[in-house]
């Protein structure tokens, strides 16, 4: 362990978007796991073009 106190934990992130069908669903995150320590930064970042409409 880094000394430096985690700020966030995440784990097993999983985000979704419905795609058009009934039941359809377009994974963006799946099983994504992080900490941000004290000092740190983190960004996610998508494809090009791929923000809200």
């Amino acid at each position: 362990m880094s000394g430096r106190a985690t700020l966030l934990s995440v784990r097993d992130l999983r985000v979704g978007f419905p795609a058009g069908g009934r039941e359809a669903e377009v994974a963006a995150v799946r099983g994504l796991s992080f900490d941000v320590r004290e000092g740190e930064a983190l960004a996610l970042i998508g494809e090009s073009g791929q923000g809200s409409p």
